[in-house]
């Protein structure tokens, strides 16, 4: 399917971060934990994202795990090019607001 998202929001950029940030397959709970979110918040992503195409899922398969079986999530290849020009995109944006905001931030103009 591999889509671009309508809008991304500052949690979907979180959670993408976080995809980007590790090459191994990572459980829902562990992105709860690492990015701050809720559980509520974190699901609704995933799914979205696994609806593009951008990531995929997979139920864990170790026998030595103990409690029910996590459901994990990996970028796939076109999904982690696209989640990196996504987040670059909107980081170089979020850059430039802040600039506008603070000229201390903008680059000095010789004048």
């Amino acid at each position: 399917m591999n889509q671009k998202p309508t809008r991304v929001t500052g949690p979907t950029l979180d959670v993408l971060s976080e995809l980007l940030a590790t090459e191994t397959k990572v459980w829902g709970l562990e992105l709860v934990r690492k990015t701050g979110l809720k559980t509520g918040t974190v699901y609704p992503i995933l799914a979205r994202l696994e609806t593009l195409g951008w990531i995929r899922s997979s139920w864990e398969q170790n026998p030595d795990h103990k409690g029910p079986r996590r459901r994990l999530w990996e970028l796939t290849k076109s999904g982690r090019t696209q989640a990196a020009e996504v987040v670059a995109e909107k980081s170089k944006k979020n850059t430039q607001n802040l600039a506008i905001r603070n000229p201390l931030l903008s680059p000095k103009v010789n004048r």
